[in-house]
């Protein structure tokens, strides 16, 4: 992991192969993300070119595409505090396709049981994989310290290509274990 004055840049990868399959990953250096990609047969001098940009502005996304496969990456970096209380929380959470990929959008109309300021997240997407919506979403919970695990996730409605959740979540005292 890298640490930068107290943030942790991390690049969230979500590829949807041929055949419909679908993939989703979390890494800490963009080294890694090509890595990746390369092994899934994406040219290696564009992914580089587009990646680049990637590394200056965090809440950044870049789309790829290659043959009858796309991916999209984004940057995040977290802010390394943690919530003072354990408790139970929840927010609502917007799920829709983004240039052709199923990813998940917190909401502002939060409701947390606890002191929890994830008003950096407001404007991400996260990817997340449509046939195991639960664990897509906890993974992103985990890894961004948002909660120690997620334990219901309730669809509230549909609203054109779109579908809101109310995700339940426990939050630990300082943060989650690693």
């Amino acid at each position: 992991m890298y640490l930068l004055f107290g943030y942790t840049i991390m690049f969230l990868l979500f590829i949807s192969h041929p055949m419909g399959e679908r993939s989703n990953a979390l890494y800490f250096s963009l080294t890694e993300v090509e890595g990746v990609l390369s092994d899934c047969g994406f040219d290696s001098e564009s992914c580089s070119k587009k990646l680049s940009s990637l590394q200056k502005e965090p809440g950044s996304s870049v789309s790829l595409e290659s043959g009858s496969q796309s991916a999209m990456v984004t940057h995040w970096q977290d802010v390394n505090s943690s919530p003072e209380v354990d408790g139970r929380a929840s927010i609502n959470i917007i799920v829709q396709e983004v240039n052709g990929v199923l990813c998940a959008h917190l909401t502002r109309e939060m409701q947390f049981a606890t002191e929890i300021d994830c008003m950096e997240l407001i404007d991400l997407w996260f990817p997340v994989n449509e046939s195991d919506l639960f664990k897509s979403i906890e993974d992103v919970f985990v890894a961004n310290r948002i909660a120690h695990n997620v334990t219901h996730i309730e669809e509230l409605r549909k609203c054109g290509n779109s579908t809101d959740y109310r995700v339940e979540f426990n939050v630990g005292a300082r943060g989650v274990a690693a």
